[in-house]
């Protein structure tokens, strides 16, 4: 399972420290950075949906959060969320996941 490291600074030698910063553009305009520390799994995991995706690491977990936020709401609301072969079975559809290059 992929995980967070603890933020004190002394991770074990199984996660790997990301000197990238994760950027944020809020409404107000102002940006704010984060340091996470995740395993190598799960920076290989990150870059590689950076690359199938076309998209930057920051554009990657803004999308990623939007995605959990709404899949928490659909939660608590009772709904079911998942996936599906056909969009005719969805009640909300998430698009702009993947930049295939199209505008």
């Amino acid at each position: 399972m992929f995980g967070a490291g603890n933020t004190s600074g002394q991770g074990t030698g199984r996660r790997a420290r990301i000197a990238r910063e994760i950027v944020a553009q809020g409404t107000s305009g102002v940006t704010d950075s984060i340091t996470l520390e995740v395993t190598p799994e799960m920076m290989r995991t990150l870059e590689q949906i950076a690359l199938d995706s076309r998209q930057p690491l920051d554009v990657v977990f803004t999308r990623a959060i939007a995605l959990y936020q709404a899949s928490l709401k659909a939660t608590t609301e009772g709904k079911h969320v998942g996936y599906s072969t056909s969009p005719d079975d969805l009640e909300v559809e998430f698009t702009g996941l993947a930049n295939t290059g199209a505008q």
